[in-house]
Order: C-alpha cells, then sequence, then structure tokens
C-alpha cells in the first residue's frame, strides 16, 4: 500500500512522498521541504543532527555532526555515510547527547 501510495502522489502531484522504512507511513510534503530546508529558512546554520530513516538525510548532510540511529536495519547503509552510527538504545542516545553539551 505504501508502494502504491508514493506512485499515486508521484505520478499526480507535484508533492514529494517519502516512504518510512518499516513503518507503512508516507510523509508527504511540497517539494523541496523537508527539514534542512526548514532549518536554514529559520537560519540554524550550525547543528547536530540525529536521524533514522529517509527523511532525514537533507538534515544530516547539512549538519555539523550527523548521527545515525540505528533503529531500521535495513537502512544501515545510509547510515555507513554519517559521522557516528548509535545503537537505537536510549541510554546510547541520552550519552551521545550529553558528549555535546
Amino acid at each position: 500500500m505504501q508502494e502504491k501510495l508514493m506512485t499515486l502522489i508521484k505520478e499526480k502531484t507535484t508533492l514529494n512522498a517519502i516512504g518510512l522504512a518499516g513503518e507503512g507511513t508516507v510523509d508527504i510534503t511540497s517539494q523541496n521541504i523537508n527539514k534542512a530546508y526548514t532549518l536554514d529558512y529559520l537560519q540554524v546554520d550550525k547543528f547536530v543532527a540525529f536521524g533514522n530513516d529517509r527523511n532525514d538525510l537533507e538534515m544530516l548532510g547539512e549538519a555539523q555532526q550527523s548521527i545515525w540511529i540505528n533503529s531500521k536495519p535495513s537502512l544501515l547503509n545510509f547510515g555507513k555515510k554519517m559521522d557516528v552510527i548509535c545503537e537505537a538504545s536510549s541510554e546510547k542516545v541520552a550519552k551521545l547527547i550529553k558528549s555535546f553539551v
């Protein structure tokens, strides 16, 4: 159903559709609107970003430090492009956050 919806959106609209891995959901936005665009619009140019899915890739690419939360093993190849890969546990994520404060 997810793939069918994404195909329909891409064929019939000018919207952007990103399927989230393992969730069966679809993020739908205007073209070129994403987390990185929003941070730029808000004039945030120095930040550390944590992400775990395709809808985080642009933001992670713009971050001074990019952390991939490996909660979806099928997406680990995306994580290999980031500065840090973190196990998907609240303790590990909290420890990383504390290291930046």
